[in-house]
């Protein structure tokens, strides 16, 4: 039996004569790491769908809105950056399983600290999105001087 951590993806391989006993362990080991598992708190399970396919879709309903090309190529350029910085984020700081070998620490921040952060993430995102659409729509504009 060989089990293999990696940084994006977990691999359980087994090997046996017996079909049945194999599958077994492989299904007994799998069942007991997926209570260690984490998965991205923006993505939404059942939809299979994430708060960036979102905010893809969004931008791309919102560029018919915006009066010319530059404008357009500013929002997805906008859009794209925010994407890959939660990506680069979500992967490089928030673990994507957690297996103590000791005794679990206890208290609520740790359990919900990566919840929050990535949540913290994808909504200070979206915002920016809205901001930047905002923007070149003219909404923030300076009051004229008299």
């Amino acid at each position: 039996m060989s089990v293999e951590f990696g940084q994006f993806e977990n691999w359980i391989m087994t090997q046996g004569m017996n079909e049945a006993w194999v599958r077994g362990k492989k299904e007994m080991l799998t069942l007991q790491l997926q209570k260690f598992e984490r998965l991205y708190p923006t993505n939404f399970k059942i939809l299979n769908i994430g708060v960036t396919d979102l905010l893809l879709i969004g931008s791309i309903t919102y560029l018919p809105s915006l009066e010319n090309i530059r404008e357009r190529i500013i929002l997805m350029a906008g859009v794209i950056a925010l994407i890959a910085s939660i990506n680069y984020v979500n992967k490089k700081y928030l673990p994507f399983a957690v297996i103590y070998l000791g005794k679990k620490p206890k208290g609520i921040v740790s359990r919900l600290a990566p919840s929050l952060i990535s949540w913290f993430i994808a909504v200070s995102a979206g915002i920016t999105v809205l901001v930047l659409g905002a923007y070149l729509q003219g909404y923030f504009t300076p009051p004229p001087t008299p």
